[in-house]
C-alpha cells in the first residue's frame, strides 16, 4: 500500500531544534559508548521488570508503528537477535514476541507519588480533552521516522534509533509538551529510562524532559552472562547496526496514544509488571 505523502511539520525556532539535536546527539553518543563498554566487560544489568506503581504514576504520549513497519523491525532485528542470542546461551526477550510490539514514546510525564489512581484518572481525562490532542493524533498519522542505528545500551535495552532529530519528531514534541504545560501545572525534570517509584515527583506532575533519542526498543537481556557470551553477543549484533545504518527501516506511524503507562502495558505485556 503506498503511503499518503504528508506536509511537513515545520520548527518554530531554529535554536530550540539545533539545541535539542546537539543535546541529543552527545547522548546518543554517550550511550553508545557506554554500552559498548558493558558488554565488552560484562556489565550488563538484567532486566528486571517494571514497577505498577511506577507505571500507575506515568503518563505517556505513544506512537504506535504499522504492521508493516512491525514486520520489517521483526525480520531485520528482532529474529536475528534471538537468533545470536540462542547461539550464545543468552536470554532476552523481544518487542512483539516477549512484550508489547515496537513504539517510539513521544513524551512522558510523571504524576506525584502521593496521587491515587482514580486522581490520576481525572487529571488524565483533563489533560486529553484538549482537542489539539486529536490534532497531534491526526497530524502523526502517516508520518516516516527513518530508523538508521542500534544501541545496545549498558541497562540491557537493544533500541532501535534515528541517528539525528528530524523536524518532525521535534515539532511533535514539543507541542505535546505546551499542550500539557498549558493544561496542568508542571515541573521539568531531566530525561530518565528509570521506571521505579524513587524517580516519581513528590507533588504535582513532572514532565520529562524531551531532548531524547528517537528509539524503539527491540529487546532486553534477561538473565546474568559472562563477559565472553556479551562482549561476543556486541560484536556479532553490531552487523544488525551497520546494516541499518546503510539501509535505514523507514517506520511508519499508525496511531498515538496517550494515557496512562499502566493501561497499555496491562493490555499488551502484564507479564512485565513484576514488582510493586
Amino acid at each position: 500500500m503506498e503511503t499518503k505523502a504528508r506536509t511537513p511539520l515545520l520548527i518554530r525556532s531554529a535554536a530550540d531544534y539545533d539545541t535539542n539535536k546537539a543535546a541529543v546527539t552527545a547522548k546518543l553518543v554517550k550511550n553508545s559508548k557506554d554500552g559498548k563498554m558493558a558488554f565488552l566487560t560484562g556489565a550488563v544489568k538484567p532486566f528486571e521488570g517494571f514497577s505498577r506503581t511506577a507505571f500507575e504514576h506515568e503518563f505517556q504520549a505513544r506512537a504506535e508503528l504499522t504492521d508493516t513497519t512491525r514486520a520489517e523491525i521483526a525480520d531485520r532485528i528482532t529474529r536475528p537477535l534471538q537468533e545470536i542470542a540462542q547461539k550464545l546461551d543468552i536470554k532476552i526477550i523481544a518487542a512483539g514476541f516477549d512484550f508489547d510490539p515496537s513504539h517510539i514514546i513521544l513524551g512522558t510525564g510523571k504524576f506525584s507519588k502521593n496521587a491515587d489512581p482514580a486522581e490520576i484518572d481525572t487529571q488524565v481525562q483533563t489533560l486529553t480533552s484538549d482537542w489539539k490532542f486529536n490534532k497531534i493524533t491526526e497530524a502523526m498519522k502517516g508520518r516516516i521516522l527513518s530508523l538508521n542505528g542500534m544501541v545496545n545500551s549498558s541497562n540491557g535495552s537493544i533500541y532501535a534509533c534515528a541517528r539525528g532529530v528530524s523536524e518532525e519528531m521535534f515539532r511533535a514534541r514539543t507541542t505535546i509538551a505546551n499542550l500539557l504545560g498549558r493544561t496542568i501545572n508542571i515541573s521539568e525534570a531531566a530525561y530518565s529510562s528509570d521506571k521505579t517509584t524513587d524517580k516519581l515527583p513528590t507533588h504535582g506532575f513532572s514532565l520529562v524532559d524531551f531532548k531524547d533519542i528517537t528509539h524503539s526498543t527491540v529487546a532486553r537481556i534477561e538473565s546474568t552472562a559472562s563477559a565472553e557470551q556479551l562482549s561476543s553477543f556486541y560484536r556479532q549484533t553490531h552487523q544488525i547496526a551497520r546494516d541499518l545504518r546503510a539501509h535505514p527501516i523507514q517506520a511508519e506511524i499508525a496511531d498515538v496514544y496517550f494515557g496512562t503507562s499502566i493501561k497499555v502495558m496491562d493490555k499488551l505485556a502484564p507479564q512485565l509488571i513484576t514488582q510493586a
